[in-house]
């Protein structure tokens, strides 16, 4: 890894110094080997985005940022679009793919123009080089390349399964088809749904921020994607914004929802979407609050998802049902699609 660091320290000091990339230095750094092994492009991309979201996270307009970085007003809307790209707007970067080596360039040149700007030392440099090389050495291994950490799921992080280690010494609520982590501070809503209703999906709340959590059975195919497709064309229905972004857990969607009108005008309400598939399960959450506004990747909502246990093999107990045979009573098999909630016990 230490040679990948250097070759990304290389290409990044001949940008530096002369303002252009040999094309040894982009075929040597190219996409080529995502995910399978880290690169120096992987590098000086993770190093990128680690200053776009520090700058992000302290409230800074990524928009202000890239026309403070870069003086050339012809390159700025190009720049603007990479610099979503690396924080993790999907549109963008499957545009910045498409471009190959000269999006490498951008990258080069963006955060050339970061470290000039933010008056970053040489020491400094290295420190960061470092940091993204780790994680860019880390993301390969999980078979990864996106900066999420949904490809360790199961292994690493939830949400799990039933059936998977990770969880077994956790402090959990056993709430059936859910067991969700047990912390001080928080409100636990059981929320009713179906006909006849029942307990279906589980509410969450912490200091300003609400995620409600439900799972579904799945076939053993993802589902995550087509859902993630209605749910967004439902919210753009409404009037409203649906953008896929790549985050903490995997591809999510961040909407702004218009909620009501009233003399002021319509009220919107931010609203992060989150989903994984597992072994046969679907997890949903939606997050509202102070973290689904936020935008940043180490908020409370992302942990808590994290150390969710999903049952799928949880059955509630029988219900009655008349039997048309005269026999009496029959149970009801449990219904498809979402895995239901007992109150905790």
């Amino acid at each position: 890894m230490d040679v990948v660091r250097s070759a990304a320290r290389r290409i990044l000091d001949e940008f530096r110094h002369d303002h252009r990339l040999s094309p040894d230095s982009l075929t040597s750094a190219g996409w080529e080997g995502l995910p399978g092994a880290a690169t120096p492009a992987t590098v000086l991309l993770f190093a990128a985005r680690a200053v776009l979201q520090v700058r992000q996270e302290a409230g800074a307009d990524l928009r202000e940022v890239v026309n403070a970085a870069i003086g050339d007003e012809g390159e700025r809307a190009g720049t603007e679009s990479l610099a979503l790209a690396l924080v993790g707007d999907m549109a963008a970067a499957r545009a910045a793919r498409r471009r190959g080596p000269r999006a490498l360039e951008s990258v080069v040149a963006l955060l050339a123009a970061l470290i000039e700007l933010e008056d970053v030392s040489e020491e400094e440099i290295d420190e960061l080089l470092a940091h993204a090389a780790s994680f860019a050495a880390e993301e390969a291994s999980a078979g990864g390349g996106t900066g999420t950490r949904g490809s360790r799921r199961g292994s690493e992080v939830g949400p799990w399964d039933e059936a998977e280690a990770g969880w077994r010494t956790a402090d959990l609520i056993d709430l059936g088809g859910l067991r969700i982590p047990r912390e001080t501070g928080i409100s636990v809503e059981l929320n009713e749904g179906g006909t006849p209703p029942r307990l279906l999906a589980v509410t969450v709340r912490k200091e300003g921020t609400a995620l409600q959590i439900q799972a579904y059975h799945s076939s053993g195919e993802p589902q995550w994607e087509g859902a993630r497709d209605r749910i967004a064309r439902d919210v753009l229905s409404r009037g409203g914004e649906a953008k896929e972004w790549s985050g903490r857990i995997g591809p999510e969607l961040r909407c702004v929802i218009p909620v009501e009108a009233d003399l002021m005008g319509t009220r919107h309400m931010s609203v992060l979407m989150l989903g994984c598939d597992g072994p046969g399960w679907l997890l949903r959450c939606t997050v509202t609050g102070s973290d689904a506004e936020s935008g940043a990747q180490e908020t409370w909502a992302y942990s808590y998802v994290e150390g969710v246990v999903v049952v799928p093999s949880y059955v509630p107990p029988a219900r009655p049902s008349f039997s048309p045979t005269g026999f009496g009573l029959t149970p009801v098999p449990p219904v498809q699609g979402p895995i239901p909630l007992r109150m905790p016990g």
